[in-house]
Formats: structure tokens, C-alpha cells, sequence
């Protein structure tokens, strides 16, 4: 239904959350920046949930009654397999490298990453194993085989009975993290499943279909700005709740995220401008995959490589931020040319449809 170009922007935004919170640590040994820490933590937690929102969204916002269901699945396949995989194994050989002597104990986290399983295994070695950030991939392919059928269901609901399933999957997002940890279960099962285990996600994936279909039928124009804003106080928020809702295992700031897909996407409908729109932010967009796919294993190489070697001084975080980031970029940029988009092409038969890249 349109070019949803400002939504490909915010793809950028949110990779770039996750890796922000991934060298967040390197700050913490600087004297005096423990703060840099403190504020980009949850930034990671922030931007999965943003991935998981906004894949619920552009999936129904892309769904067609009449498309047949193996092609559906072909598309996910090509969109998501081939860049998995090849990551997943360039994780695996980095880290051999990089400690030679834990190779065997590598090789449970990769072959979970192989399978697109280890999300369900309550297991660090397995769900962060390998290329640590695929286990989120795990939960994706969770949702698309559930995508069909829930799509099914909820596009036959009356706008009130969207509102209230959008509502109540937000209530048992966070009902979900409280009454876990709340619960006798212990670390690292309890992080397991409040935070990687595919279940616990399914109510974000579920309010991003609601949020498409209510805009569909039509909502009323949302501030982007207003939406970014009431997105930050959440974010905030997370940060000075009790432990039992907060961070993590929050999903405080799920409802604000919709909201700000939603505003986005009515900008993009209505070819206003927007700062997610611009050509520079889009193609970052386009490349946000093969950037979270590849960027954890250049933070380790740089990480290993240099960090520890040249010590926690601010001036070397800096330099090492910045290599990482411009390292991560051009390799995400050769994925994106030579990998991710002709193995789509092919495995689809045919050349790719212009507006994909927001789905």
C-alpha cells in the first residue's frame, strides 16, 4: 500500500540502539563515564522490541488476502536465511580465532544459529551463542509461521476488538515479565524467559499487526514528534521502575514504539517530510540488517584486537567506538550489495519489490 520509506529510516535507528548498547561497556571502565552506561542501558532491549513491533506491522501492512501462503514463506526464507546463516558461520570462525582454545564450546551457539532454534533453549551457550544477536531472529521465525494465522483471525475483528487485543497483549507483556520475576526462577532462566524466549515476544509481533490494521481502517494524524517524545519518557521511565517491570524485561515503552511506527507511517502515506525519509537514512535502513547481523562480531574483533590492548582511556573507547561503527557499516554495505539482496532475488525468482525494504 505504498512506500513506507521513513519506516526503513527507523530500522536504522533501532540497529544502531543495539549497537550503542553493545559498546555502552566499554565506557564503564573509564573513570567517571559509568554514567554512559547506566544511560544507553536498556538501548539494546529497546531496539529489539522496536524490530519485533515494527515486523508485525509491515507484515499485515504488506499482506494480501489472496497471496498464497508457500509464497509467503518463500519471502521469509529469502529475507532472512542466507544472511543468517552466513553470519552466523563468520561469527563462529572470529571467535575461533579470537579464542582458539574454547572452539569446541563455540559450536553449540552456531549450530543454534543454524537452525534458527536456539531461542527455545533455555541455554546462554545456545540462545547467546555463536553470533550472539540471532537468537532475535529465532523469535522471527517464530512469527512468521504464526503470521498467517493470526492475520486471519485479527483482519476479521471489528476496530473495538482490535483495540482490546492490542491492549491485552500489552497488559500480558509486562504481566508476563512481572509475574516471572517475581517467581522462583532463577538466573539464567529467568532471563530466558522474560526477555529471548519466543512466547514472551509475541505480544509486541501481535501489537504491530493491530497497530497496521487500525491504521488501515483509519486513525487520527499522530504527532511524530509527540510520539518520539512520549517514547523517550517511557524509555526513562524503564530506568526508575522496581526491578520486577524494568529494563530488559520491560515492555513499558511497546505501546509508545507502536505509536511512533504509526506516526511515521502516516507521514510516509502522506509524502510529508520526516527525518526518517531522507535518502542517507534509508539506505542505512536497507543495510540495518547485515548491520545487526555482522556488527557483534566486529565489536569483538575491535574489542580483542585493540581495546584491551590500549586500555580503558576515553580517548581509546572513542577511537575504538568509531573504527567499530565505520568497520560494521562497510560490512554491513558489502552484505547488503553481494550477499543479502541477490540471494533474495534468486531465491524468490525475480527482481525484488521496490518497497520491501520497509518489511
Amino acid at each position: 500500500m505504498g512506500r513506507l520509506d521513513g519506516l526503513t529510516g527507523l530500522r536504522w535507528y533501532a540497529a544502531l540502539a543495539v549497537f550503542l548498547f553493545h559498546v555502552s561497556g566499554w565506557f564503564a571502565g573509564v573513570a567517571g563515564l559509568a554514567l554512559v552506561r547506566n544511560a544507553f542501558d536498556g538501548l539494546g532491549a529497546l531496539g529489539v522490541s522496536f524490530f519485533f513491533v515494527l515486523s508485525g506491522f509491515v507484515l499485515t501492512w504488506a499482506h494480501r488476502d489472496t497471496a498464497p501462503i508457500g509464497a509467503f514463506f518463500t519471502r521469509r526464507i529469502a529475507r532472512i536465511v542466507p544472511l543468517s546463516w552466513l553470519t552466523a558461520i563468520l561469527a563462529y570462525l572470529t571467535l575461533v580465532v579470537l579464542y582458539p582454545a574454547g572452539a569446541a564450546a563455540l559450536l553449540p551457539g552456531t549450530l543454534g544459529s543454524l537452525t534458527l532454534m536456539q531461542a527455545w533453549i533455555p541455554l546462554p551457550e545456545y540462545f547467546y551463542g555463536g553470533n550472539g544477536v540471532e537468537w532475535s531472529i529465532s523469535v522471527e521465525v517464530f512469527f512468521y509461521l504464526l503470521f498467517p494465522f493470526l492475520i486471519r483471525a485479527l483482519v476479521r475483528c471489528s476496530r473495538r476488538r482490535l483495540w482490546w487485543v492490542a491492549g491485552g497483549a500489552y497488559a500480558a507483556s509486562i504481566a508476563w515479565s512481572v509475574v516471572l520475576q517475581l517467581s522462583a526462577l532463577g538466573q539464567p532462566t529467568l532471563g530466558w524467559a522474560t526477555y529471548n524466549l519466543p512466547l514472551a515476544r509475541l505480544p509486541e509481533f501481535a501489537i504491530g499487526i493491530c497497530a497496521a490494521l487500525l491504521l488501515r481502517e483509519g486513525l487520527p494524524r499522530v504527532s511524530l514528534g509527540v510520539a518520539g517524545v512520549v517514547l523517550l519518557a517511557a524509555y526513562a521511565l524503564a530506568h526508575v521502575l522496581p526491578s520486577t517491570v524494568h529494563l530488559e524485561s520491560s515492555r513499558i515503552w511497546v505501546a509508545p514504539m507502536a505509536l511512533l511506527i504509526v506516526a511515521t507511517a502516516q507521514t510516509d502515506i502522506a509524502g510529508r517530510r520526516s527525518p526518517f525519509r531522507n535518502a542517507a537514512v534509508v539506505a542505512l535502513g536497507e543495510w540495518s540488517f547485515a548491520f545487526y547481523l555482522v556488527h557483534y562480531s566486529v565489536l569483538r574483533v575491535v574489542e580483542v584486537g585493540i581495546l584491551d590492548n590500549a586500555g580503558a582511556t576515553l580517548g581509546a573507547v572513542l577511537v575504538c567506538v568509531v573504527l567499530a561503527l565505520a568497520v560494521s557499516l562497510l560490512a554491513a554495505w558489502v552484505l547488503f550489495t553481494y550477499v543479502e539482496s541477490p540471494a533474495e532475488r534468486a531465491i524468490r525468482g525475480g527482481a525484488l519489490v521496490p518497497a520491501r525494504r520497509a518489511t
